[in-house]
């Protein structure tokens, strides 16, 4: 694992989808090591319940969808405590069965059928309530600035792109307008940064 930054845990977690936002920790992380910096396209599934962070699950391929992250996050022991008890199953059946009279179902009865709140998730399909669940999927570029996730490359990345951003401002600044001074001064301290950045790797 890298070495994390100094301010790794002290930065202000906060996932914002819409006028919504609510916090969250590193450890809801699921797999902090598939995140790719050079991939725009890849998104992060935020598992919520109740409106808290359970999890957060970073897409791995093309075709990843929402029930990948739920199944990942299940599988992960992140959503353990909804996991449903065979004792608590019983509360969520609705009183009708399937395959009625087939010789496999129990006691003749059918299988009995539950109602909406109960998904099945993870590798062993076991039941969760899913009552409160909800999913955020974002672009997982907006949490490129946590340090959890800033490792050397990550933050090569980072400075790289932030002095491609300034470089584009200070090209299109006139020199005779007042914004040309900060936009030079801020192109300056990423490409210094950049250097100093370059040279304590190459140590």
């Amino acid at each position: 694992m890298p070495t994390l930054p100094k301010n790794a845990e002290t930065f202000e977690r906060i996932v914002r989808n819409g006028n919504l936002n609510t916090s969250y920790s590193t450890e809801d992380f699921v797999n902090p090591t598939s995140y790719d910096p050079h991939d725009a396209k890849q998104k992060a599934y935020v598992v919520l319940n109740g409106g808290y962070v359970l999890a957060i699950v970073f897409s791995e391929y093309y075709a990843y969808c929402e029930q990948d992250a739920l199944d990942e996050a299940a599988d992960s022991g992140k959503l353990d405590g909804l996991q449903i008890t065979p004792e608590e199953l019983k509360d969520y059946e609705t009183g009708t069965y399937t395959d009625v009279g087939n010789e496999y179902s129990p006691d003749g009865k059918g299988w009995p059928e539950y109602d909406g709140r109960v998904v099945n998730l993870g590798n062993a399909s076991e039941p969760f309530d899913g009552e409160s669940l909800d999913v955020w999927i974002l672009p997982a570029a907006w949490f490129a600035e946590d340090p959890f996730l800033m490792c050397p490359d990550r933050i090569q990345t980072y400075l790289e792109d932030q002095q491609d951003r300034a470089k584009r401002k200070y090209d299109a600044t006139d020199v005779q307008s007042d914004d040309w001074l900060p936009a030079y001064g801020a192109l300056k301290d990423l490409e210094d940064a950049l250097t100093l950045f370059r040279l304590s790797q190459a140590r």
